[in-house]
């Protein structure tokens, strides 16, 4: 999916559940949409993110951790010829994967213990020796193309807004539109919250 067609998606969730002056809507890049109204309005929309991405321990990195260790525990598990069942996890966040190897491997362990059991949670005792988890569903019923997921519950938090002013700094600082409409100052107008934790949408707005 282009990175365009990504900001048009989470505009339209964003003009769902917030009201806009009204006006033609159009789509391009700097800025990304245009309200064309009884005022002209540029919306530039970005990633917001709680952590810095570069952090080992931060959800950015741990998220990716998360999906590449359930990915390589079930094709351990499939090289081992079990019952084809599904395998749902949520991990705990205080425990950040150091190990993806080792954490695969006790997970794939795990789940080659589940050949006689009925659907339904893991009691936390089944998997203590995997600090990384904190949830596990066993759906015992068997799929051609069963798939083992992530299911991470978020916590619901503030947004930081020294960060949300450094990025409308950073777009005075450089003003590089590119488009028909040119800034005459950006200001925090609206911010909408996109579901996860840590992807947040910011949209930056400028009249003229």
């Amino acid at each position: 999916m282009k990175n365009s067609e990504i900001e048009q998606y989470y505009f339209e969730m964003f003009r769902r559940d917030y009201p806009l002056p009204e006006g033609a809507v159009e789509y391009g890049d700097k800025p990304d949409v245009i309200v064309r109204g009884a005022r002209t309005i540029g919306i530039e929309i970005r990633n917001f993110f709680l952590e810095d991405g570069s952090l080992p321990d931060g959800e950015q990195i741990q998220r990716k951790a998360r999906e590449a260790v359930i990915s390589k525990a079930h094709h351990i598990y499939q090289a081992q010829a079990g019952k084809k069942f599904e395998l749902t996890f949520a991990f705990d966040r205080s425990v950040p994967i150091r190990d993806q190897t080792s954490v695969a491997q006790k997970i794939a362990d795990l789940a080659a213990t589940l050949q006689k059991s009925e659907t339904g949670q893991l009691w936390r005792d089944d998997f203590r020796h995997i600090p990384e988890l904190s949830f596990a569903y066993l759906n015992a019923t068997e799929y051609p193309d069963a798939c083992w997921r992530v299911s991470q519950v978020y916590d619901g938090v503030f947004m930081s807004l020294d960060k949300l002013r450094t990025i409308v700094e950073e777009r005075n600082s450089r003003q590089k539109i590119t488009g028909p409409v040119k800034p005459t100052g950006f200001s925090l107008s609206w911010i909408s919250w996109i579901g996860r934790r840590i992807r947040k949408l910011a949209l930056t707005v400028w009249q003229v």
